[in-house]
């Protein structure tokens, strides 16, 4: 089932179009096939200052580890958001220790930011990184 999705988002936008774009245009029957949840950074921070302040953490914990791929945009976007970078940190943990695929993008390496925790940006390096 990924590789059917990850070969629809290369006949989607091969030429470098915006993964946000490729991913909203998957046709329903990859959709089906596969829970995949899509988050930029921005949207995670957001709903997970609101789950926290309204006591609900735990069902953004849960509708992240139930995705079968989780797809995060825009790390660059959680500088010097601490607590949102810790978060995601034992997010990443946990879909890890279940062996869930999680698609993180940034424009360059998280390291290269100031800002972001020494943890959470050497937790990014973990998987293959490729220039697009």
């Amino acid at each position: 089932m990924v590789i059917h999705l990850a070969k629809r988002l290369q006949e989607i936008a091969p030429n470098g179009k915006s993964f946000k774009r490729a991913t909203s245009s998957v046709d329903q029957d990859v959709q089906d096939s596969v829970d995949v949840l899509y988050m930029s950074s921005d949207d995670f921070h957001r709903e997970y200052t609101e789950t926290v302040a309204a006591d609900v953490l735990q069902t953004l914990r849960e509708k992240i580890q139930n995705a079968s791929i989780w797809i995060l945009e825009d790390l660059q976007h959680l500088q010097n958001k601490r607590t949102s970078q810790e978060e995601l940190a034992l997010r990443i943990e946990a879909r890890t220790l279940t062996e869930k695929p999680t698609l993180l993008t940034c424009i360059k390496r998280p390291s290269e930011f100031s800002g972001m925790r020494d943890d959470f940006s050497s937790r990014c390096l973990s998987g293959i990184t490729l220039p697009l």
